[in-house]
C-alpha cells in the first residue's frame, strides 16, 4: 500500500522541508496546487536538482516535489503523468516520487521501462549546471541511497525479489532488440529452407518418374519414319515435276514437228522447174507474199 500525504513529507529531512515552506516559490507559486494545475508548474521547469548553493534556497523542482508527496496523487494519475515521453521534466518528476513512496516491486516495474528513454535533462549540481539523460536518472534512482539532498528509502535487490517470485526476470532493452533480431533471421532462414525444400521435392518427383524403356528408342524411329516420310514425298513430287516437265517438252517438240510439216507441205510446190518464172510466183503465193 502506498503511504499517506503525511508520512511522505515527513520522511523528507527536516532542514530541507523547512527550507522549502519558507521559499519564496513555495510560499506564491504552490499554493492551491492540485494534480491537474502542478503540471502547468511542472511544465515550466528548466532543470533538475536540490538545493541551489549559490543562493542556498531550495531549487523550484525541489518544492514542486514536497507539493506533489502533499498531493499525494492516485496511481492512475501517477501513469498518466509518465505516458507522456515529451514531458521529460514532468516524468523525471514523477520518477523520483515513484522512487520515494511506492513498493519496491512497482517501483522496478514503473522505473525500468525509462531505461529506453534517452533525453537529455539538465541538471543543477555543487560546481554547477551539467548534462544528464533519463536512463542515466533512472539508474541513480535505482542504485542510490541519496539524491537531491534527500535520502531515498531502502529496497531490496532485483534479485532477491525475483526469487521471491514479486517480479519477472529482467529483459535489457538491447536484449529485447537482439531477440527480435535473432528471430526475424530465424523466421527468414526458415523461409528460404522451406522454398529450398519445395525445390527439392520438385527434383525429387522428376527422379522417381517412371519413363519407359523404350521410349527414347520410339521417339527416335518416329523421327526418322517421318524424316523417310518426308523425303519420300518430296522425291516424288519432283519425279512428277520431272515427268511433267518431260511430257510439256515432248508436246512442244510434237506440236514444233506438226507445224514444221504443215509449212513443208504447204511449201511444197508441184513438180516444177526452180528455175522457172512458174516455179517462183507459185512459191510466192504458198508464203504468202504479193
Amino acid at each position: 500500500m502506498k503511504s499517506t500525504a503525511v508520512q511522505n513529507i515527513s520522511s523528507v529531512e527536516l532542514i530541507l522541508r523547512n527550507r522549502v515552506f519558507n521559499s519564496y516559490y513555495w510560499k506564491e507559486k504552490c499554493f492551491g496546487l492540485t494534480s491537474e494545475t502542478i503540471i502547468d508548474k511542472i511544465l515550466e521547469l528548466k532543470y533538475i536538482g536540490g538545493m541551489n548553493h549559490s543562493s542556498n534556497q531550495p531549487t523550484d523542482f525541489i518544492c514542486l516535489f514536497i507539493k506533489l508527496l502533499q498531493l499525494n496523487p492516485s496511481e492512475e494519475i501517477i501513469d498518466e503523468y509518465l505516458s507522456d515521453p515529451d514531458l521529460k521534466y514532468l516524468r523525471a518528476l514523477t520518477a523520483l516520487f515513484i522512487r520515494f513512496t511506492y513498493p519496491p516491486h512497482k517501483i522496478y516495474s514503473k522505473l525500468e521501462k525509462l531505461y529506453c528513454d534517452y533525453k537529455k535533462l539538465v541538471i543543477l549540481k555543487s560546481k554547477g549546471y551539467a548534462i544528464i539523460h533519463m536512463d542515466e536518472y533512472i539508474d541513480l534512482l535505482l542504485n542510490s541511497e541519496h539524491i537531491f539532498e534527500i535520502s531515498l528509502p531502502k529496497i531490496p535487490k532485483r534479485s532477491i525479489l525475483e526469487e521471491n517470485g514479486k517480479l519477472a526476470p529482467y529483459v535489457r532493452v538491447l536484449e529485447n532488440e537482439l531477440n527480435i533480431d535473432k528471430n526475424k533471421k530465424e523466421n527468414e532462414s526458415q523461409s528460404e529452407h522451406e522454398s529450398e525444400t519445395e525445390e527439392e521435392k520438385d527434383i525429387d518427383i522428376f527422379k522417381n518418374l517412371k519413363i519407359p524403356e523404350n521410349f527414347f528408342k520410339n521417339k527416335k524411329r518416329k523421327r526418322s519414319e517421318d524424316k523417310n516420310d518426308k523425303n519420300e514425298d518430296k522425291n516424288n513430287k519432283d519425279k512428277h515435276r520431272h515427268n511433267h516437265d518431260i511430257n510439256i517438252n515432248n508436246n512442244d517438240k510434237n506440236e514444233n514437228k506438226k507445224i514444221k510439216e504443215n509449212k513443208e507441205e504447204k511449201i511444197k510446190l508441184p513438180d516444177l522447174d526452180p528455175e522457172s518464172d512458174e516455179y517462183w510466183l507459185e512459191l510466192r503465193k504458198r508464203i504468202g507474199i504479193n
